[in-house]
């Protein structure tokens, strides 16, 4: 018997526009489904945190850096611009497969930006402490350097990997101004020399 487990969420996106004329579903900045692993197409949960509102849809993926969330078709009754909504992915998995899952949480801020990404594990009760060989990655930006940044500029993506043994990693798009701090959970050891490089 397969058991459906949270896959990814992306947490409180600003909606910036809601077309009742367009086909139905939810566009999203690309960059933002990638961070989160959500496929182009794959069908989520939107939640409407202002008003309670829930529906299921299929994503769009919208320009890689213009932090577009946009409810389309019918679902753009369900929430207006400047609504904060939560998008929900989830996985059918056996429950072997369950028990070795590692759900991903992204948070963004009021500009649809990504400030920090959590990876969680199932086994323990604390949605928190990441697995071992994983890692919670925090970005952020001082508002002189959002100020002058440019939603088209390059963004090199950068991976980013442990000492574990098999080393895990994970990929991230990053800014040239953005300051990457990576907090290790417990008994975590990072090999930082040569830990993050440039990627493509």
């Amino acid at each position: 018997m397969d058991i459906k487990m949270l896959k990814a969420k992306i947490h409180r996106l600003r909606v910036t526009d809601a077309d009742l004329y367009y086909e139905g579903s939810i566009t999203v900045d690309r960059e933002l489904l990638d961070t989160a692993g959500i496929l182009p197409y794959e069908k989520v949960q939107v939640v409407n945190v202002n008003n309670g509102e829930r529906l299921e849809t299929y994503t769009i993926p919208g320009e890689a850096g213009e932090r577009t969330v946009c409810l389309n078709g019918p679902a753009a009754r369900r929430a207006a611009a400047g609504d904060e909504v939560i998008v929900i992915a989830y996985a059918e998995l056996t429950p072997t497969e369950a028990r070795q899952h590692h759900p991903r949480v992204v948070h963004v801020d009021d500009n649809n930006d990504v400030t920090k990404t959590r990876t969680l594990d199932v086994s323990t009760d604390d949605g928190d402490l990441a697995p071992e060989g994983m890692e919670d990655v925090l970005i952020a930006e001082s508002d002189a350097d959002k100020s002058k940044r440019s939603r088209n500029e390059h963004q090199p993506q950068m991976e980013i990997r442990s000492a574990s043994d098999p080393p895990e990693s994970i990929s991230l798009w990053l800014r040239p101004e953005t300051f990457l701090r990576v907090s290790v959970a417990v008994n975590l050891a990072l090999d930082l020399q040569g830990a993050a490089r440039p990627w493509g």
